[in-house]
């Protein structure tokens, strides 16, 4: 039988066991057990505060794109990709803000989720950079790449000092306010001259010799850029490719104006062997509604199909049909001033036919609303109900000169009358007899306080203890006074501050930002900043302001970054993220 090992060996072994236990990973001996308590109970509080976090994570509110807002990331490919508009925005900040007591719809584009958990709601608005600056010069935003992964492409409005800044503040009236302000006030017209109603215009107007005898200004009956998408207007978006080869109207655009003039346009189509509906006749009429263009288009197909009993067209009229329309999208570009106004009925497939795109029109079939519903009705409908006229009767089919005079007469008769006439959410239909409590679709309104309507009104109105704060260079020149409502001006909850220049109100803003529930940030980049050798330095200062108004957001909050484009190019660039919950350090935490 072997022997075992003595007893001594046993309790040698026994000891350096002991030992080893005592040594802690750098190789130092832990001579306090307490040490080691120690230890532990910092680890056991790390793995709770990370579960906490965890937690709170899944409690905290995200933004999530749907199929709209995933075509109009930068990771798509520019071709591809398409773009969402300046009042998309403006719906993301009013749902952010006012949640279900929002008077815009939700955003179009992407989802809000756990909307109540919103600590607040932060804008940082750029001048002079567009998304071009962004893709060119990349490495310039390290910071910016890191906080936002939502990047979207914005198409901006026209640019011009503040507009973005006007058009995110800016709310259309609803029908069920239109309604409130007619039964206060008599008239949408008297109603607009109310200071405390909406902002004062700062756009500047072009007048001419001609005299408008107008009610109200036209431009109040130009479709939204929201509305034109939803009509299916040809539009200038990327990734659109239907509208690759239309044509604009002109290079360049004029500001609108309520002494624009209005052209009422309207054609007649042909269907083609191969199923394609092609523009046949075209005529134009002025605001006299008087002819100064008329002409029969001769088609790019063969195989004519005459719709007679629509268009008109005959085999003789074809052969006189002389002009391609290339020559008659020429000729529409010298007749029509960059400011022009169209006016048509269903104006979008006219414009359509002529592969055309023009950003200001009138469209009879949505500013006439007889059935209190989203269903266009008839032109000959309308002219039989507010012109007493019959129209498209004649068995040789529609005639676009008397269409186009007709939509011009129901035009100028709205302009007449008033915002509200011909619409059934806004009172009776004036000098027609039809009562709309007959057709329904009134909206009751229990409120009777006036709310200014724009973003800073709605705030103040509905949320009692919501603060407003408003910081911007000297260079963008705004007179940011007007953008509050009157009622409100002056108020301690409102807190305006301009600075000498971009770095300085960017200073003010982070030190302002831990009171504010909507904060606004204006800066503007001049030529000067952006020219060839002071770009890049000038993107480094923009990287790190991002990241300085990003650092000062409430944990939960809102941050939307706008580079709102440039006077040559509107193609802008958003971006969208919540301040996440803060991560911690567990090498600072295990130091404590």
């Amino acid at each position: 039988m072997t022997p075992g090992p003595p007893a001594s060996s046993f309790r040698e072994k026994s000891s350096a066991v002991s030992k080893k236990n005592l040594i802690n990973s750098d190789g130092e001996t832990n001579h306090s057990p307490s040490k080691k308590v120690k230890l532990n109970e910092k680890s056991i509080a790390l793995r709770r505060a990370k579960e906490l976090r965890k937690r709170e994570k899944k409690k905290a509110p995200k933004v999530k794109l749907n199929k709209i807002g995933e075509e109009s990331v930068l990771t798509v490919c520019a071709k591809e990709r398409k773009s969402i508009i300046y009042e998309d925005l403006r719906h993301l900040l009013s749902s952010s803000l006012l949640g279900k007591l929002s008077p815009d719809p939700n955003p179009r584009w992407c989802n809000l989720e756990k909307m109540e958990k919103i600590s607040q709601t932060v804008v940082l608005i750029v001048e002079g950079l567009t998304l071009g600056h962004f893709s060119k010069h990349r490495q310039s935003f390290p910071l910016c790449k890191e906080i936002f992964l939502s990047r979207i492409d914005t198409l901006m409005p026209n640019c011009g000092h503040g507009q973005v800044f006007q058009e995110l503040v800016e709310i259309p009236i609803s029908d069920g306010k239109k309604k409130e302000l007619l039964e206060q006030h008599g008239s949408l017209g008297k109603a607009l001259e109310v200071e405390s109603f909406l902002i004062e215009e700062e756009r500047a107007e072009i007048y001419n010799s001609r005299e408008v005898k107008d009610n109200f200004s036209r431009v109040k009956l130009l479709l939204s850029p929201l509305q034109m998408i939803d009509s299916k207007f040809p539009l200038p978006f990327k990734g659109a490719a239907y509208t690759k080869n239309y044509v604009f109207t002109k290079d360049t655009y004029a500001p609108v104006t309520s002494k624009s003039p209005m052209f009422a346009l309207d054609c007649e189509m042909v269907m083609t062997s191969s199923g394609v509906t092609e523009v046949f006749r075209l005529s134009i009429v002025n605001e006299d509604c008087e002819s100064v263009y008329e002409t029969f288009i001769r088609p790019q197909r063969s195989g004519i199909d005459y719709e007679t009993g629509f268009s008109g067209a005959t085999a003789d009229l074809i052969k006189f049909a002389s002009k391609s329309l290339k020559e008659v999208q020429n000729d529409v570009r010298k007749l029509l001033s960059p400011d022009a106004i169209l006016v048509g009925h269903s104006l979008d497939v006219d414009l359509e036919g002529l592969s055309m795109i023009h950003p200001y029109v009138i469209d009879t079939s949505i500013i006439y609303n007889v059935r209190g519903d989203n269903k266009r009705t008839r032109l000959q409908e309308l002219a039989k109900m507010h012109l007493g006229e019959t129209i498209q009767s004649n068995s040789l089919g529609h005639d676009s000169i008397e269409d186009s005079i007709t939509s011009m007469k129901l035009v100028k008769l709205k302009l007449s009358k008033g915002l509200q006439y011909g619409d059934v959410l806004l009172g009776k239909l004036q000098d027609t007899g039809f009562d709309i409590n007959s057709l329904g679709g009134l909206i009751p309104v229990t409120d009777d306080k006036i709310i200014s309507e724009n973003l800073f009104g709605h705030l103040l109105a509905k949320k009692s203890n919501a603060k407003v704060s408003i910081v911007a260079s000297e260079n963008t020149a705004l007179n940011y006074e007007k953008f509050i409502p009157k009622q409100w001006r002056g108020n301690e909850r409102i807190s305006i501050s301009i600075r000498k220049n971009n770095k300085a109100a960017i200073v003010k803003s982070c030190k302002s930002l831990p009171d504010a529930t909507f904060s606004i940030t204006h800066l503007a980049l001049d030529d000067n900043h952006l020219a060839a050798d002071q770009v890049e330095p000038t993107l480094d200062k923009v990287d790190q302001w991002i990241d300085q108004i990003y650092n000062s957001v409430a944990v939960n909050g809102l941050c939307l970054v706008i580079f709102s484009g440039s006077r040559e190019s509107r193609s802008g660039l958003s971006f969208v993220e919540f301040r996440k919950v803060e991560s911690i350090n567990r090498e600072q935490f295990l130091s404590e």
